[in-house]
């Protein structure tokens, strides 16, 4: 996929504006909030003509002077704190724009794809660290992938400060992790060489800082993640993986379970198992003794009649026969006697 096609994608878009919707909403109240300020600016500009007018009467006690002067300077800088709030309001939704670029978050979600298809693994821990918070492992084989949604956002990293991150959060922070049995403390990361990944250092050494902290997401909301849930797939015993080829195989050559086992190098129990997972899970019947005694395929049953016409000829003996046929003695008797069972059927 290229950049066209991702800007395109309804799905790319959707997260964008998502996003966007969210880090909107960190702004405060802007009507109520300004309105106060500027209230507050009003006030304090009154005041402090008032301030300097006192401060110019030349009659003015020293001790009320210096009084005065300290009010005056304090308002002063109350005044600049004032500018510089109505100033980050105004440049909010600006600021937002400038991180919810779309065509900058193709090009870093094109370059994860790109790293993660080369051979460098470090550039690939790093980049991946803006994106994964945890990996949540419980021993009965339940995962859970807590992603965060600011990792597509090139500059994002730089406006976390903002999001009103607290010290007394701890990871993992969302409700659906607070009752995991895999919760644990976070591993120490190592730093990751990847000089050689980024043409600019700086950029290099702040995603390294970044990716090595263990809490770089500490305090974020749960509505910054996602948590995708997978579960690692039992693996099937011998039996199980092997139940219908078993079941087949003794139908197939009429079988007992004696020469099933060796024939498959595993012991009578473990074929009588699979075959019962056969039955089961496959619906083939393979078990009991009459697959082998009614179905088992006999030589002397099958040449009885090849048999007693050979032995029809004159002088013909039984030890020529077995001898002919290359089989016992018994045998031969046997495919003889089937021969004139047939026969008298008949």
């Amino acid at each position: 996929m290229n950049k066209k096609d991702l800007l395109s994608n309804p799905h790319f878009t959707h997260f964008v504006d998502q996003v966007r919707d969210e880090l909107q909403q960190l702004r405060p109240s802007e009507v109520d909030v300004k309105a106060d300020l500027e209230r507050e600016y009003t006030e304090l500009v009154a005041r402090i003509r008032g301030w300097k007018q006192s401060l110019g009467d030349p009659n003015l006690s020293e001790i009320l002077r210096r009084e005065l002067q300290a009010d005056w300077e304090r308002d002063h800088v109350r005044m600049d704190e004032i500018q510089q709030k109505l100033h980050s309001l105004a440049s909010h939704t600006q600021i937002v724009d400038e991180l919810v670029n779309p065509e900058l978050v193709a090009e870093h979600v094109l370059r994860l794809s790109e790293t993660l298809s080369g051979e460098n693994a470090s550039a690939m821990n790093v980049l991946l660290a803006q994106h994964i918070a945890g990996i949540y492992c419980d021993q009965e084989g339940n995962i859970r992938l807590r992603t965060s949604k600011l990792g597509a956002f090139p500059d994002a990293l730089e406006f976390l400060p903002l999001l009103e991150m607290s010290s007394e959060c701890s990871i993992p922070d969302t409700e659906d992790l607070e009752d995991s049995k895999c919760q644990t403390l976070p591993r120490r990361r190592t730093r990751r060489n990847v000089s050689d990944s980024f043409e600019d250092e700086d950029v290099a050494m702040a995603l390294n800082d970044f990716a090595v902290d263990t809490r770089r997401f500490q305090g974020l909301g749960p509505e910054w993640f996602s948590v995708t849930e997978f579960r690692i797939p039992e693996e099937p015993t011998w039996r199980e993986a092997h139940a219908q080829q078993i079941a087949e195989w003794r139908i197939d050559n009429a079988a007992t379970m004696e020469e099933t086992a060796n024939h498959f190098g595993k012991t009578v129990p473990t074929i009588r198992a699979a075959l019962r997972e056969a039955k089961e899970k496959h619906g083939i019947n393979a078990t009991g003794k009459e697959i082998s005694l009614s179905n088992r395929k006999s030589w002397a049953r099958d040449h009885a009649t090849e048999v007693a016409k050979f032995l029809q000829q004159p002088g013909t003996t039984i030890r020529e026969a077995a001898r002919h046929f290359g089989k016992s003695e018994p045998t031969i008797s046997k495919a003889r006697k089937l021969a004139t069972t047939l026969k008298t059927l008949e």
